[in-house]
């Protein structure tokens, strides 16, 4: 039942986020959580969150549900592959003129081909393209294995969009 509730709030905010490309961080936090819960509980006590969240960043726009692909990766390429516990780190950071967000799994780390920075399906791709219309070249979202095991995905955000804010329609 908590599931189900869970996953009619995210449906439901999905839904009433059509009309913003961009929420506040604390926002797209909250939406995240609603999928967090869905899958803690599929894992239960394996999953583990870890939040490293700077104070002054959670004002800072960003596109709406761009968090929830990037830690659904983690999810599944992380930490669905482990039969222990899994972490999952979600670090933010307020610079001068840029916000960083970073996502840490403890996962076996992805098999990154030489020279492929487009590295990705489809969550990945969509979010490229997300970023490219509303930053431009301002904005980077970059996928490294961790040495001591595990992937981290960078998101690193102007402060200032470029593009028009306003919704598109596809």
């Amino acid at each position: 039942d908590e599931m189900l509730t869970d996953l009619s709030r995210l449906l439901r905010a999905t839904l009433d986020s059509e009309t913003r490309q961009t929420i506040p961080l604390s926002e797209e936090l909250q939406l995240l959580d609603c999928y967090l819960e869905i899958e803690g509980t599929r894992f239960g006590d394996r999953l583990n969150i870890i939040r490293e969240l700077d104070p002054s960043a959670l004002d800072v726009p960003v596109p709406t549900f761009i968090l929830q692909p990037l830690v659904e990766n983690a999810v599944r390429h992380g930490i669905e592959r482990c039969s222990s516990d899994g972490t999952i780190q979600l670090i933010t950071s307020r610079q001068p003129d840029r916000l960083i967000i970073t996502i840490k799994d403890s996962g076996p780390g992805l098999e990154i081909h030489e020279n492929d920075q487009t590295s990705s399906g489809i969550g990945i791709s969509n979010t490229r393209q997300r970023l490219m219309r509303l930053y431009g070249e301002s904005a980077n979202l970059s996928i490294t294995n961790i040495e001591t095991g595990g992937c981290q995905v960078t998101l690193d955000l102007p402060l200032e969009t470029h593009h028009n804010s306003k919704p598109t329609h596809v």
